[in-house]
Order: structure tokens, then sequence, then C-alpha cells
């Protein structure tokens, strides 16, 4: 699923030409690229200037907190330039980061009511700014008590937070974690039978309240790296990865289900950014272009590149191989891209005709996506302890103006994948 999010236009950008918007259907964007003329892009949902409660509700989060619940893996990531607003769709500010939306003053009477009024005011305006992730925490909980209430299973929640910066592996969950001297760690193979990848030795806390759960992504966020540059004053320099893991009580972890958040460095061109630390950005490029190689292969178009003169349009397919091991993120998020799990993209862009370019390439990325193809399997329910089969179902054509190829079904390392709509 593809959901693309259009941000409002910032005050240095005020008498900027718009290139984007979305039509009154919410899943057709208009887009003008810099060779002129209009492109109608269709995704499962487009959203210009909605509040972060729309978002949520909107963009299919919560199927993927019910899917994970159910026992299979689910991935929320994004997409996008420095700036144009992932990290604040996704995390919201750090500081209301914990806030319950369900915590409401008790007016004892000790307090005069207009106290409590603005109490009340306060935690609203607190909980209006979260981003998913935290929205997506409490819900998950809401859902898991359900469950014990229905007659199903009890389940433990781990948490884990990690970053990818300069092609190597972080755990924000340990003191001292972003400094020279942390301990790196590695990416490995799963054992078999066991397909895709794993980071050992990642610190993993058992959490059994929404309160905990935030006070984990708090202390991960508040140990990335960030720094400032002429595209964003707190430009995340990392790739930040946020897990959780469901698992029946007395199980290993993430033998039920699994929620992964990932929050991607934004794509920049040096000359534009104007920053300092180059080898840093050079690093978290080459890994946004592995996964675009990654994409454009799964979805059967061979570019991974941005799209040539603005424009959004997929390139001819051509045979090509899926490779994973050349970044580690794409290691880390291959279960999410050709397994088994469900997925959901966040491409976030600037309407501003002064990033027409990079709005284009991130669009071509968002695009490709839609036409990746989901592998059917057998899964694990948390709630019930059922296994139930889940067979792939061929769906119409996304992009019209693509090849036939890029949406028929594929096979992959010898699997056959199906798109399911989960929504």
């Amino acid at each position: 699923r593809v959901v693309v999010r259009i941000r409002p236009e910032l005050e240095h950008e005020a008498g900027d030409a718009m290139t984007a918007s979305v039509l009154e259907d919410g899943t057709t964007m208009r887009f003008r690229g810099s060779g002129g003329g209009d492109q109608l892009l269709p995704f499962d949902t487009v959203l210009d200037s909605v509040s972060q409660a729309s978002l949520f509700s909107k963009s299919g989060v919560k199927a993927l907190v019910h899917k994970a619940c159910e026992g299979h893996t689910a991935t929320v990531f994004t997409f996008g330039q420095t700036g144009a607003g992932k990290t604040y769709s996704l995390l919201g500010p750090l500081e209301y980061m914990c806030q319950l939306a369900a915590d409401i003053a008790v007016h004892d009477g000790n307090l005069p009511s207009s106290c409590c009024t603005l109490m009340d005011s306060a935690r609203l305006a607190k909980v209006c700014e979260q981003g998913l992730v935290p929205r997506a925490v409490q819900f998950l909980f809401e859902v898991l008590s359900s469950g014990v209430k229905d007659g199903g299973a009890s389940c433990t929640a781990q948490a884990s937070c990690m970053e990818i910066y300069n092609e190597c592996i972080f755990d924000l969950l340990q003191t001292g974690s972003v400094s020279s001297t942390a301990p790196k760690l590695d990416v490995h193979q799963r054992p078999a039978p066991e397909r895709g990848f794993h980071v050992p030795g990642l610190t993993q806390v058992e959490c059994s309240t929404p309160e905990a759960l935030l006070q984990v992504l708090r202390q991960g966020v508040a140990a990335r790296r960030v720094a400032g540059h002429a595209m964003s004053r707190e430009s995340s320099r990392g790739h930040f990865v946020f897990t959780i893991e469901l698992s029946l009580v007395g199980e290993r972890p993430g033998s039920g289900g699994r929620l992964i958040f990932a929050d991607l460095a934004g794509s920049e061109r040096l000359k534009s950014a104007q920053v300092v630390q180059h080898l840093a950005m050079s690093h978290h490029n080459k890994s946004l272009m592995m996964l675009s190689s990654c994409v454009a292969a799964l979805s059967g178009c061979p570019s991974a590149g941005p799209a040539t003169g603005g424009s959004a349009t997929a390139p001819v397919p051509a045979p090509v191989n899926v490779v994973f091991r050349n970044s580690k993120l794409t290691k880390v998020l291959m279960e999410s891209l050709c397994g088994k799990g469900y997925t959901l993209v966040l491409a976030a862009i600037s309407p501003a005709e002064r990033h027409t370019e990079e709005t284009a390439s991130t669009l071509a990325f968002a695009s490709r996506c839609s036409n990746i193809l989901r592998q059917a399997t057998d899964e694990l329910s948390l709630t019930s302890g059922a296994v139930g089969q889940r067979r792939p179902q061929t769906l119409p054509k996304r992009q019209p103006e693509w090849p036939s190829s890029c949406c028929a079904h594929r096979h992959i390392e010898g699997t056959t994948y199906g798109r399911s709509p989960w929504h």
C-alpha cells in the first residue's frame, strides 16, 4: 500500500508555483514536472494538508496493527527528500511522544475547573501533534486488550531501536551508542529454514504497557543523529528503525507478529543541501539507491535512479536480479519488500516548484512500490492461535501508463508472489 502526503507550503517557499495537488477522489495526484504538462498518478491514498489524526485514520496503519496481531510482519517506512515531512508524519515532535490520548485529568475537586480545562487542552494539543508510531503503539494495546477479553491468547511485546549510519548499525537503546567508540552491530542472515536477515545483539526491551513502549521509542529517537543544513534545521543523518516483536506467552520473540517502523534519511543532493558531512550523506544516498534498485527489480522496472526531466513515469521493464546484500538498509527491509508481510510506504513530498526534481524522484519510487507483489503464506494468529492460508489475489493494474509486465505475477528466488488488498 502506498500513501502520498503533500506537506503544506513553507514560509520560504512563498511565491513558488505548486506542482502537486490531490484530486477529489483522494487517490489521484496531479503532478506537473519540469517538462511541462500535468500527469495524473494513482495511489492508494493521497493526502494534502491533513491533520496527524487524519493521516493515521486514512493511511491504513490501523489495518497493519491488526495484521501484526494476527501473526504477520507489518512495516511502515517513509521515503522522500529532506524537509518533506517524513519524521513529522511518522513520529511527531519528541516532546509529545509519550502523551497518552486516554490520559485525562481527574477532576477531584482540589483544582479549579479552569485548571483542569487547561490541562485537558494541553494534553489534546500534544496528542494532535503525535505521528503514526505513537498512535499505532496506543492502538496496538487496545487491540491486544480486546483480544484477551474475547478469549484470545496473551502476548508480550519487545521493542528495539537501531540506526543505520555510514553503513554501520548502532543500538540506540545502549548508553553512548552514538559515540564514535560505540560498538557496531551487523546484519546476519537468519538460520535455516527462516529467510531474511536480522541484527544479533540488538537490545530488546519487554513492554507490558503503552507508556513503557512509548518511553523506549522516545529514548531511541532522542539518541539518533541529527544535523542542520540548508534543506532542514534538524535533518536525520541515518535511517531509524523501531521494531516491536509480538509473541505468545512462553514463545520466542517475533514468533507471533512484528511491527516495523522505519524513518529513512532524506534523499539529498550535496550541492543543494550545503552540508559538511558529505561522507555520511554519500553513504545514506547510496543505501537509498540500493533500495530503489531492489524496488525497481521487484516491480519489474530496472531503473533505480531518480526520474529524469522531472517526470514520474516508469521506464520500460527488463529482466533484473533482486540483490539485497549491497546495503544494510535493504537487508533489514528485505522481508518487508518481498516477504510474506504487509508494507505501507509513506511518500512525503513538497509541492513547491523548486523541489520538482526531488518530488518526481519520490513519486517514481512510490509508483514502483505500488506494483510490488506480495507473497502468500501461512501465518499464526496471536488473538486466536489459528493458522490460516493467505492466498494471492490479482488486482487491476495500478499504473495504466506502465507496461502490463510491471503488474504481472513474478517468480523471485523460486517463490510466487501475489498482491493482496489488505486495506
